[in-house]
């Protein structure tokens, strides 16, 4: 995993939120955002877990659900992305 001063190449990703409006809203060990639109996979990837309102361990009264995926090529190949909707 890159460290804070490593130096990665991100040629060939994306901006997963390019066609999304959003607002940053707190940062804690990932972003929140809110707004809406779609986000895309920053690049090309395996879809690892897919997990659904439920079985999260948000509460009833906040259900999420997440995507996770690990990179496959890049400065970031075998890097692991989370997407998560509460």
């Amino acid at each position: 995993m890159p460290g804070a001063n490593a130096s990665v190449n991100l040629a060939g990703y994306v901006n997963p939120l390019e066609h999304a409006h959003v607002t940053a809203e707190r940062i804690d060990q990932g972003v929140d955002y809110a707004g809406t639109g779609s986000f895309v996979a920053i690049g090309d990837g395996i879809v690892t877990q897919v997990t659904q309102a439920g079985d999260t361990g948000w509460t009833s009264a906040h259900p999420g659900g997440f995507v996770e995926y690990q990179i496959q090529g890049g400065g970031l190949n075998g890097l692991y992305i989370y997407h998560a909707e509460g």
